[in-house]
């Protein structure tokens, strides 16, 4: 089978319909006379293996594919019209009815069929417009066939067509001629014309004798009407004369390969560091069965369906800021056609999140320690410089800190301080402060509780009794404090309600605030607070004396018994 009838089996399924239902149409005996003709005939039995391709092509594409243009039937008449133009016609052609739609593309073939050889090359401009009507099988009445919308020339008379003098090949179409313009046609009428500016005229040096077909049996009954008329003559209509008593070659569009289309939903995407970039889009094949393969310069991109449907892309970022970054989109048939779009994306750049814990409390002497932890989504990607802000008035500065940094200062005073810690990296991102209290105890003057307390716990006493609790506490300087504040606290641990705590002890002083200890002044420089044991609960139980000095919370315990 030669290249047009393998073509042609990829044609659209509406043409192919249409050459069906035109078929089907024939009288039984007409369709077996195509048949024996085609056994005698090569020529006619290709060109019946062209209709019989077409019409078993059921799920055939449109583009690429050919769409053929009448059927025509494959007897010589020599004609003037629509090639042969001299000066008693002027611009020249033919009317078809029932034509599916087609975009023709710049770079698609328009050819003709020829039976004869010419006697000089065939040059015309070649134009296509749509009919006002799609017009009913011509009965010898004018139905008003004119142009609607005006025409469009898609090929000029300085083109030199392939095979321009013709062959006498029934249905070969070798009078082929290259699109130069675009074409849409919403389908119904089409008017094909060949000469000047229509309706201008083209004279050449007489009638060539075209040896076009005839339409006499068009199967397909796409064939209207040929049409021919000079300035002088003509009226608006078309179909005013011509009728179809002679007839004019079928004509074949040879649809070159489209390609795909392929949009993004968003120009622009944008997105914090460490998030995942996305973006949408739609992809579509004028050919049905395309399947059509997506790629991206960058990230990963999937599709849903098959020549046609959604695709989504993503990207995992990792440090910002990025300035936008430009990301193409193709989409490829398979068939050596792809077409792009492109978005870009960008990152901005997050701030790290800072934190702080504080070590335990430190004694006078040594250093109070800090853990710098910050997270980041950069983080192996960024450097970092710390600042904390010891709350003594001392700030220290700690570059190409890690997470995880253990910092140490040492405070000159017992106390509670907060630390604040702040982290920036590399982009100027800036945590928010964070802050953890570091504690340097204050010392204790005989190592604890003073007699009559034992400090191992094994004191006890009557029930009933007054038990004179004593704390002496001294700064790191050695100083004695006289202005702290230091709250006194019970828990049985022992007896019938083990674990009931005393919250303020009652003291037999009158100069004791309840739960607090006062300061004695010169000469013994303590802390005291008379503690009545009558008001607790158990005569017999043991108890935990807890000692809590505010400033450094810091707590001091011992334990005595009741009898």
């Amino acid at each position: 089978m030669t290249h047009e009838a393998r073509s042609i089996h990829r044609s659209t399924v509406v043409l192919a319909g249409a050459l069906a239902l035109a078929l089907a149409a024939l009288p039984a005996r007409a369709q077996e006379e195509l048949v024996v003709g085609a056994t005698t005939d090569a020529a006619v039995t290709e060109r019946l293996a062209f209709a019989e391709a077409a019409v078993l092509a059921a799920a055939a594409d449109l583009y690429p594919g050919i769409a053929v243009l009448p059927t025509p039937s494959y007897r010589t008449l020599g004609n003037c019209i629509p090639f042969g133009n001299n000066t008693d016609y002027g611009f020249t052609g033919f009317i078809l009815r029932d034509v599916p739609a087609f975009e023709l593309a710049v770079g698609d073939s328009v050819r003709f069929d020829m039976g004869a050889v010419q006697d000089q090359d065939i040059r015309r401009d070649v134009y296509l417009a749509r009919a006002n009507v799609n017009p009913t099988r011509w009965t010898g009445g004018s139905q008003g066939v004119r142009p609607d919308g005006g025409w469009t020339q898609v090929a000029s008379e300085e083109q030199i067509p392939l095979n321009p003098r013709g062959n006498t090949t029934f249905g070969d179409f070798e009078l082929t001629y290259t699109a130069e313009a675009p074409f849409s046609f919403p389908g119904g009428g089409l008017i094909v014309g060949f000469g000047a500016s229509p309706p201008g005229t083209y004279y050449d040096r007489g009638c060539t004798d075209s040896g076009v077909l005839t339409n006499a049996s068009d199967p397909s009954g796409q064939f209207y009407s040929r049409f021919y008329y000079r300035t002088d003559r003509y009226t608006g209509i078309l179909d005013s004369g011509s009728g179809d008593t002679s007839a004019i070659s079928g004509m074949v569009i040879t649809f070159n390969n489209r390609p795909p289309i392929v949009a993004a939903d968003a120009a622009e995407v944008v997105v914090d560091e460490g998030q995942l970039a996305t973006n949408t889009g739609t992809f579509s094949d004028p050919n049905a069965g395309d399947d059509v393969a997506l790629s991206a310069s960058a990230g990963t991109v999937t599709k849903t369906g098959t020549s046609g449907g959604t695709w989504s892309w993503s990207l995992a970022t990792t440090d910002g800021p990025l300035d936008p970054q430009t990301v193409t989109i193709t989409a490829t048939d398979g068939r050596g056609a792809s077409a792009t779009t492109a978005f870009t994306y960008a990152v901005r750049n997050v701030a790290p999140i800072a934190g702080a814990a504080a070590g335990p409390a430190a004694a006078c002497g040594e250093a109070s320690g800090l853990t710098i932890s910050f997270f980041d989504p950069a983080l192996a990607n960024d450097t970092y410089t710390a600042w904390v802000d010891w709350g003594d008035g001392t700030v220290e500065s700690f570059p190409s800190a890690a997470s995880g940094l253990l910092v140490s200062h040492a405070y000159a005073k017992a106390g509670l301080y907060e630390a604040t810690v702040v982290v920036a990296d590399e982009d100027g991102g800036v945590s928010a402060p964070a802050s953890a209290t570091a504690a340097l105890n204050f010392t204790l003057v005989g190592g604890g509780v003073l007699q009559p307390l034992d400090q191992d716990g094994s004191s006890v006493f009557r029930y009933g009794s007054t038990i004179p609790v004593k704390l002496r506490v001294a700064d790191c300087d050695g100083s004695l404090r006289p202005d702290l504040a230091i709250r006194l606290a019970l828990t049985q641990v022992s007896g019938e309600e083990p674990g009931a705590e005393i919250n303020e002890p009652i003291s037999t002083s009158a100069a004791d605030a309840t739960g607090y200890m006062r300061f004695t002044g010169s000469p013994d420089f303590q802390y005291i607070y008379n503690l009545a044991t009558r008001p607790l609960p158990d005569p017999t139980a043991s108890y935990e004396l807890t000692l809590t000095i505010l400033q450094s919370a810091q707590p001091v315990t011992t334990r005595f018994g009741l009898k």
